[in-house]
């Protein structure tokens, strides 16, 4: 797909064009650009990455450059199918063939688009001739011949209906190209039979020998198409997506890319009718050898001849797994747990059999794994697991790692995960849990892969909060969350290696995305770090028993050792357990979560190297900042442990940014001026003074009178060095114009500098002040402005501490005639106390005047 169709932009003519490049490069290279990533990853390359895909090293110049001009990322810079007709590459590589009949490539062309699906082979004949025959609706031999002979009204009639058809092309083009992705997806191309047809296709003669003298003219660029070593499971896809593709324009007709796909078109379906009599042919054999396999499966057979047949069985289901659906059909669940039933007899047949079990229930196809395992639920399989793990049991641990594989497969879907639960199932989870993380060999890690694969499945099926909390609660009375903590330590120590061996029924949507690495022990950490978030978003009760310092210190521990998207997954644990600080504060704070918090996010910031991990960086702060919030908002013991942690420079590039955690970390930033002593060192110590008055030019009214509150802390507790800053002459302009700017009535923004004004020790800040337009401000206000009568106290208030602390009081007067104003309020105020302090002013004025 082009970039603008996986970005869900408007589509033209020329999005066709880059199909065209892949189509070309898939014929070249026998595999679609970006044949290596997974399909998610392979969507977001091509909607994100700037160049275009790889080129084989032996193009052509002119292939080269025909294919860098499909693959331009703007579609008004890509080519027009006219100027792609015209380019030297197409032009030197036309087919001169007289004798080759374009019009009946034309007509398959039609059938293709018609009909999408490869139609039933021809008795009669084969080739672009007989084609036709394949339609739904038969033509005449006129009609056909009518057809050839005038090609131009066909054109005629294709350019009436252009719009429509392209809209169907589009649309046909999507649903087999969403089909071939499913399929693959699905891992059906090793069980299908028309994966196998690529050893049978052959083309005729006469193509054959036209499509290699244009190989020789273009050095043998194609010949891969027909080697039979190549990957040819694509091959009717090739076909489709070229047919399709290139029959868009009738300007096409004479590209000899035109002849491969009909060649291609008319091989594969000589090749069906073929192969199908050797499909059938080899599925009564390998029915007939499931049928003497399972005829061994009696009471009366030897251990011997149990175990051989379950391995004769096996080596047909992996080669075949979709003969595991004609199990059922010929009676052959009920031997299975028959013979779990009767494994006191020998413990090798048990293992046996639960390892034929495993293997018919690992395909991914659905429709192969559930009639199966619903018929084997249904006949006791359920409990003869559970009574492998019970504690009662003396079961080896091969025996016990095979039953806890069977029993993760039975938790995948809905129906069966309702009978496990109703069994007992938790319990018999929590069990082989537990025994995982007691034994020491080869086994352990098996063991903790199933019982927490089926947990996390357990917890996704359920989809309502309150299922999910009452399933939590049957974890913690089961004493789980211990023994999946201790199962994060024990599978922490695998982070270097990159093993990926175990069967997971399902993955979690972080590995599809490309952000978690795949390996066993990183899709363990990550499911068990969502299923300690499901309990942590429980009930108080459930915070509670979560809050236990032993368990936080565990998840703490291997904290630092988790991918980004498993550590913003167990840093949310921390998030919801802070929401109740009665419950959590204080196990937090004992297990020493505040430091260990504030690395992380120093940890994130140097892994942020690429634009995919920018939001888990950011994901990861939010969860730090809110748990941080939470945590030390009204504790001033846990402010400063922040604070010395280190967290201040985080909290002022989250601020400075403007990131969504601005909201929590700016009150933070703020609390540390009246936590303590070393707080506010920690906070000059990163220039925070300097900071906060920066931060007034910008901010809004309301967080500006929370900084003001701040600044006035810092003044007030430590003065000479805050005050020195303070009185710089880019700072009293900020402060001057925020007061300047307050809305009327708001006492708020009056406060602190009313108590910064009135602190005696503060000498040099209201001199400068009292130098400042401040006091012009201060006048404006009061001669009729603010009306507010609280407000009209504060700023009399405010001019008094400006007149008292001036180094000239005649020059105060004098330079903003203050004389006036104080005598109207004097002789006019109706606010009693604003009046008293005017009278006061008045008789300091007039001694003044005197001296």
């Amino acid at each position: 797909m082009a970039p603008e169709v996986v970005q869900q932009k408007p589509q033209t003519e020329r999005s066709d064009i880059w199909s065209v490049g892949c189509t070309l490069l898939e014929l070249l290279t026998g595999d679609p650009p970006y044949a290596e990533l997974a399909p998610i990853p392979a969507l977001f390359k091509i909607s994100d990455c700037t160049d275009p895909p790889p080129f084989p090293p032996d193009l052509s110049n002119e292939c080269r450059s025909f294919l860098s001009e499909c693959f331009q990322r703007d579609p008004q810079r890509r080519f027009s199918a006219t100027q792609a007709k015209n380019h030297p590459y197409i032009q030197t590589t036309k087919r001169k063939d007289e004798n080759f009949d374009y019009a009946s490539v034309q007509n398959t062309i039609r059938v293709h688009k018609s009909k999408p699906v490869v139609p039933s082979p021809n008795p009669n004949g084969a080739g672009p001739r007989n084609n036709s025959a394949g339609n739904d609706s038969p033509r005449s031999n006129e009609t056909a011949n009518n057809q050839d002979q005038d090609t131009d009204k066909t054109e005629a009639t294709t350019d009436m209906t252009e719009n429509t058809e392209k809209r169907e092309r589009r649309r046909l083009r999507r649903a087999r190209e969403k089909h071939a992705r499913e399929i693959a997806e699905a891992e059906l191309y090793e069980t299908s039979d028309f994966a196998r047809l690529g050893s049978a296709v052959t083309v005729a003669p006469e193509i054959q020998s036209a499509v290699q003298a244009y190989m020789e003219e273009e050095h043998g660029r194609f010949e891969d198409l027909f080697d039979t070593s190549q990957r040819t499971a694509g091959s009717t896809w090739v076909a489709d997506k070229l047919a399709d593709t290139l029959g868009a324009k009738t300007t096409w007709q004479s590209q000899p890319l035109v002849h491969v796909a009909a060649a291609l078109q008319d091989s594969v379906k000589q090749a069906v009718s073929s192969k199908v009599s050797t499909s059938q042919r080899a599925n009564e054999a390998t029915r007939e050898q499931i049928t003497k396999h399972l005829s061994m499966l009696q009471e009366e057979s030897t251990d011997h001849d149990v175990v051989e047949a379950c391995t004769g069985l096996i080596t047909i289901f992996k080669s075949s797994p979709s003969f595991g659906t004609q199990l059922i059909s010929l009676g052959g669940v009920m031997p299975l747990v028959d013979m779990l039933q009767e494994r006191a007899k020998s413990e090798q047949v048990s293992i046996a059999v639960l390892r034929l079990i495993n293997q018919l229930l690992a395909s991914r196809r659905i429709s192969n794994v559930y009639p199966l395992l619903e018929n084997l639920c249904v006949l006791g399989l359920i409990r003869e697991i559970q009574q492998i793990l019970s504690a009662q049991s003396t079961a080896s641990i091969s025996l016990c790692v095979e039953a806890a594989q069977a029993m993760s497969k039975i938790a995948r879907f809905p129906s069966t995960l309702r009978s496990f639960v109703t069994a007992g199932g938790v319990s018999t989870l929590a069990r082989l849990l537990a025994m995982g993380c007691t034994v020491s060999d080869n086994h352990q890690r098996p063991m903790i892969f199933s019982a927490v694969d089926a947990v996390w499945n357990i917890i996704h099926m359920l989809h309502t909060s309150t299922s999910r909390t009452n399933l939590c609660w049957l974890l913690v009375k089961q004493q789980m969350l211990p023994s999946l903590t201790k199962a994060l330590r024990i599978v922490s120590k695998d982070s270097n290696k990159l093993d990926y061996s175990y069967k997971w029924t399902m993955l979690p949507l972080a590995l599809e995305a490309g952000q978690l690495q795949k390996a066993d022990h990183a899709i363990c950490h990550h499911k068990i770090a969502e299923i300690m978030v499901a309990v942590a978003k429980g009930d108080a009760g459930l915070k509670q028993k979560l809050a236990h310092v032993a368990l936080l210190h565990d998840m703490l521990e291997v904290l630092p050792r988790a991918e980004q998207v498993t550590a913003a997954k167990m840093l949310a644990v921390f998030k919801h357990l802070s929401t109740d600080p009665e419950v959590s504060s204080e196990p937090l704070q004992l297990a020493g979560a505040i430091p260990k918090l504030v690395s992380m996010v120093t940890k994130s910031a140097s892994k942020t190297k690429s634009r995919s991990t920018i939001p888990l960086a950011a994901s990861i702060s939010n969860e730090v900042v809110s748990t941080l919030y939470n945590l030390c908002l009204d504790n001033k013991t846990r402010q400063e442990q922040a604070a010395v942690s280190g967290c201040i420079p985080h909290l002022m590039a989250l601020v400075d940014q403007k990131t969504p955690s601005h909201i929590l970390g700016l009150p933070l930033l703020c609390s540390f001026t009246t936590s303590s002593k070393r707080s506010r060192v920690e906070l000059y110590r990163h220039d925070g003074v300097s900071f906060f008055i920066e931060l007034l030019n910008v901010l809004p009214p309301k967080w500006q009178v929370r900084v003001l509150e701040a600044l006035k802390d810092c003044v007030v507790n430590d003065g000479p060095g805050v005050e020195k800053i303070m009185c710089e002459e880019q700072n009293i302009a900020v402060l001057v114009s925020v007061f300047a700017g307050c809305p009327l009535g708001s006492q708020h923004f009056l406060d602190p500098l009313m108590e910064m004004l009135a602190d005696r020790n503060l000498k040099h800040l209201n001199q400068t002040l009292g130098e400042s337009s401040l006091v012009q401000s201060v006048k404006i206000r009061l001669q009729g402005k603010e009306r507010d009568p609280h407000c009209r106290l504060k700023l009399i208030k405010i001019l008094k501490s400006l007149y008292e602390g001036h180094r000239n009081a005649k020059v105060i007067i004098s330079q903003f005639s203050l004389y006036g104003l104080v005598e109207g309020l004097a002789k006019n105020e109706n606010a009693i106390l604003v009046k008293q302090i005017a009278t006061e002013l008045l008789c300091a004025f007039n001694v003044q005047r005197l001296l």
